[in-house]
């Protein structure tokens, strides 16, 4: 959870709920926060596994989670066909490479993966890696989005 009832005194201390109220107002805030009217993907930490089709030329694509938490380390696999050659033959798909930590440059920050160069040419990623934000850390991110939860609880709890 990015809030939890303990927090109530620092980030909502407005909201008079107490107990299983309280939990259940701060998931529906989370949920609105990530929701398509907020950030649109899970802010916590959590594990994906997603297959990107590669740039052919610059070996390069964008993983859809960001920021990439560095451990557990991603782990990167590559394979090759699927696409046709100049003659218009199709290529077969070749089985899944494990790629070697020094076979690619990963940014946390953007998500951009690039394979680099010497590798045979892929066609597809399939990416294994973690990502969102650790909220038991205080980064100035994480306080952000905080106070932007809170903010949403604060809202939903208003009494009309």
């Amino acid at each position: 959870m990015i809030l939890t009832p303990g927090d109530k005194a620092l980030w909502f201390p407005e909201v008079k709920l107490s107990g299983s109220a309280l939990r259940a107002a701060i998931a529906r805030s989370q949920m609105t926060a990530e929701s398509s009217k907020g950030a649109n993907r899970p802010l916590e930490l959590q594990g994906h596994v997603e297959v990107k089709q590669l740039h052919i030329t610059a070996q390069s694509c964008y993983l859809s989670r960001i920021p990439i938490a560095e451990l557990p380390e991603p782990k990167i696999e590559a394979r090759c066909g699927g696409h046709k050659d100049g003659f218009g033959r199709l290529y077969p798909i070749s089985a899944w490479q494990v790629v070697p930590v020094d076979g690619y440059d990963l940014d946390y920050g953007t998500g951009r993966l690039q394979l680099a160069g010497g590798l045979a040419i892929a066609t597809e990623i399939r990416a294994t890696y973690t990502a969102g934000f650790d909220f038991a850390e205080d980064t100035p991110q994480t306080r952000n989005i905080k106070a932007a939860v809170a903010a949403i609880l604060v809202y939903q709890t208003l009494e009309a």
